[in-house]
């Protein structure tokens, strides 16, 4: 009877301040003054909120704070002024009423700028993805759909791209393509980039190297391929590795080291240049690191006049 009183009371309590405080809230503008309700409603929480899904608090911020900031015409380029908002009251807002400003309020306007983005467009390319991680901390899984979405132009612009005849593996499609990995998932990513056949293009620019040593590497190793390689798997890039540079790099360091005899010392260096080359995930790998190691102990055996 006591739990039923209290119930009644806050309930009664809530109700009155609905009306009291609906009509002020409405002359309410959230996002140039969002810290204006925020002690009192902290105040209001204490008060009525029994932790339950609809408690008297939970009623009254559906009825005074969501409407108020639905009632805003807000645009991307006010992201910042919803962010800050949100993140002020998010510990005060029910996590009913954050997930409903979230699917009711910010993404109509997120779905809107992604299905209008084009790939292409210079201006908007790093735009949309800018605007999407920054969404990221407080609408994370509601994104998903949006990144099947930018998923699949980017899918069919790069498709168009390698039709045309031009270069996949270009330094604009890089820079296209790399600020995705984060969002997409590492699942989704891995398909994306299997499905735009990228470990393809990287195979056969390995092929197309030019290993010649004294020359520390070819530019296209550099400049094309590292540049390239932590967007595919680690294991991928290094099979791709063993199957397509490191015979022919060992054999260009043989043959140098038979035909000139270079000094230990530059040879060395050569050798340990080609690892400084490489991506940090891929030094780290054990193939990769033994291949490297390998050449070493060529160097080291054709200075002790050893067979190699």
């Amino acid at each position: 009877m006591v739990l039923t009183k209290t119930y009644c009371l806050a309930n009664t309590a809530g109700v009155l301040v609905a009306r009291l405080i609906g009509p002020v809230l409405q002359r309410w503008q959230p996002l140039w003054d969002p810290a204006m309700w925020l002690d009192v409603f902290v105040v209001l929480r204490n008060t009525l909120d029994d932790g339950s899904a609809m408690s008297p608090y939970v009623e009254l911020v559906e009825d005074t704070v969501v409407p108020a900031v639905q009632a805003l015409e807000w645009k991307t380029t006010d992201s910042e002024r919803v962010r800050r908002f949100l993140a002020q009251w998010k510990d005060t807002l029910p996590p009913s009423a954050v997930q409903r400003i979230l699917v009711e309020v910010v993404m109509p306007e997120l779905t809107a700028e992604v299905e209008s983005w084009d790939p292409w467009d210079a201006w908007q390319a790093n735009c949309c993805h800018l605007l999407l991680r920054q969404w990221m901390p407080l609408a994370g899984p509601l994104l998903e759909s949006l990144c099947v979405t930018v998923r699949r132009k980017l899918e069919r612009a790069l498709r168009e791209w390698d039709d045309a005849g031009h270069a996949l593996l270009s330094k604009s499609n890089l820079n296209l393509v790399a600020p995705w990995k984060a969002l997409f998932g590492r699942a989704s990513w891995e398909e994306f980039v299997d499905g735009i056949g990228v470990v393809w293009h990287l195979e056969q620019r390995l092929r197309s190297l030019r290993i010649t040593p004294p020359k520390q590497n070819d530019d296209a190793f550099l400049e094309v391929i590292m540049k390239w390689a932590p967007l595919v798997r680690a294991e991928d890039m290094a099979r791709l590795l063993e199957a397509e540079f490191f015979g022919r790099w060992r054999h260009a360091l043989r043959h140098w080291l038979l035909a000139t005899k270079p000094a230990t010392r530059e040879a060395v260096e050569w050798c340990n240049g080609w690892g400084r080359a490489f991506t940090p995930e891929l030094r780290e790998d054990e193939r990769v690191h033994a291949r490297l190691e390998a050449g070493i102990d060529m160097v080291n055996s054709a200075a002790q006049g050893l067979e190699i």
